[in-house]
């Protein structure tokens, strides 16, 4: 897996990534951000000679549960983008956005980071098993 999306880093990596991977700020959480950056590996891939349906796309993507208090980066203190919020359904719908631009794999990075946090996705779990 490489998770970048510099141009020379794609085209060095391409020809033996399995996967390829980027953090939410590379998305503004949000799938309308996948586009160009899936095209940019897409690009990389044709490069070097690679179908670049060969590739897993995957992406980290933010999701704050009820409690949490917002998650910030670096040293500025504020937040890089906003989180996915809202119904298990609101969620359940973003995350199908995400497969609809042909991400195969989401990593979720919950705030607050607790176990009830991740019990309090169940409902989400039961949204996106329902299709």
């Amino acid at each position: 897996m490489i998770g970048s999306k510099g141009p020379r880093m794609l085209r060095a990596t391409m020809a033996h990534a399995d996967s390829w991977n980027v953090w939410f700020s590379d998305t503004d959480n949000r799938p309308a951000g996948v586009p160009a950056l899936r095209l940019a590996v897409d690009e990389a891939c044709r490069d070097v000679g690679r179908d670049p349906a060969e590739v897993e796309r995957t992406v980290a993507v933010q999701v704050q549960i009820a409690g949490g208090s917002g998650r910030v980066e670096g040293e500025t203190g504020k937040r890089a983008v906003e989180p996915l919020t809202g119904s298990a359904g609101d969620i359940a719908e973003t995350l199908r956005a995400f497969a609809r631009e042909g991400i195969a794999h989401v990593q979720l990075v919950v705030d607050p980071i607790t176990t009830e946090s991740i019990r309090g996705l169940a409902p989400v779990l039961r949204e996106l098993d329902q299709g």
